[in-house]
């Protein structure tokens, strides 16, 4: 059993804890363009494959 005066853990340093900050922001950042590109881009995406040039194409 460690001592009292023995730190079980050492603490994080501030570099490695503004490091994880740092990337956790970025990522976060990279996910919500994303997200609000997919959100403005996508209905129109969506919506050109019903189109009646697209249809035209179906053998129906």
């Amino acid at each position: 059993m460690p001592n009292s005066d023995e730190k079980m853990n050492p603490p994080v340093s501030a570099g490695l804890k503004r490091y994880f900050r740092a990337m956790g922001l970025t990522a976060l950042a990279v996910l919500s363009a994303v997200v609000t590109l997919n959100y403005v881009v996508d209905p129109y995406l969506i919506h050109q494959w019903d189109t009646q040039p697209i249809h035209r194409l179906s053998p129906t």
